[in-house]
Parts: C-alpha cells; sequence; structure tokens
C-alpha cells in the first residue's frame, strides 16, 4: 500500500523533527550556544581522580597499585601501560581534555568483573576507577579516562 505524502503531513513531521533536536541538546545537558559543555559538580573537585592526568601516571608503569574491591575483597595490580588515546582517536580541533588509556595485570587469573574499584597508590593517593577486564587470560584490566576540559 503506497502512502501519499502531502503538505502537511510533511509540515507536521518536520515540526516534530525541530522540537525534538532542539530539546534533544537540553535532555544531554547541553546549551545552544554555550561555550561550556558541562558544568562540572563542585564536590568532584576533591576527587583526586580529577587531577590526575596521564604525566602523573607515567612515573609508575612498572608499579603496583594496591586495589579494592567494592565487597572488601583486597588484591594488586601492576600498571604495565599508560598510553594517550588523543592521538590514536581523531578529535575535532575544539576538543580539550585528557583521553587516555591505564592497563593493568596481575600475576594470576582473577574472577573480578567489570566494576568501580578503589585504588591506593603510595604516591598518586586514593581514587576510584572503573575497571573493565580485557583479553581472555582473565589477568589484564583497564581503565579509560575521558575527560573534558575547560
Amino acid at each position: 500500500m503506497e502512502q501519499k505524502l502531502t503538505r502537511r503531513k510533511f509540515l507536521v513531521s518536520s515540526g516534530i523533527a525541530l522540537i525534538g533536536a532542539s530539546s534533544a541538546s537540553s535532555l544531554f545537558g547541553q546549551i545552544s550556544g554555550s561555550t561550556k559543555p558541562f558544568v562540572v559538580p563542585p564536590e568532584s573537585e576533591d576527587d583526586v581522580l580529577a587531577r590526575l592526568t596521564l604525566n602523573d601516571f607515567l612515573p609508575h608503569v612498572g608499579e603496583e597499585f594496591k586495589v579494592y574491591s567494592q565487597d572488601g575483597r583486597a588484591l594488586r595490580l601492576q600498571l604495565i601501560a599508560a598510553e594517550n588515546d588523543c592521538e590514536r582517536v581523531k578529535w575535532g580541533s575544539n576538543y580539550a581534555g585528557d583521553l587516555f588509556t591505564l592497563l593493568f595485570e596481575t600475576r594470576r587469573t582473577l574472577n573480578f568483573g567489570q566494576d568501580v574499584y578503589e585504588f591506593d597508590h603510595f604516591a598518586l593517593g586514593k581514587f576510584q576507577l572503573l575497571l573493565v577486564p580485557v583479553g581472555l587470560t582473565g589477568r589484564r584490566f583497564e581503565a579509560v579516562i575521558n575527560r573534558m576540559r575547560e
């Protein structure tokens, strides 16, 4: 069955699409014409991770971090790589921020899933990271830090 597109149907659907497009930016916290992509909550200013950059992690590649799961289990993970992903990903010229990957490894296979873990390091302090198991061995975990800057 063939549907006929009338002028009325076209105007109604165009109007709905226009309203949807203009409200979508406010749904995602963006304000049209704003130079700030989002407002950083004041409580995040106290978070150690908010101040740590790739350059803070690079000197500690090869070192062990104490890591605690949500249920209190402790483990030690070695930071085996810290890589700048801004060079790998093609961002627009107006992107300002941090995008880097931290790769951790443990000596034995662990049954730890994707979760937020508490990290404790003698030089970097205490902070939380979302770790994702990578690879097939159950020994490697990755954290991706993607943070926009003003």
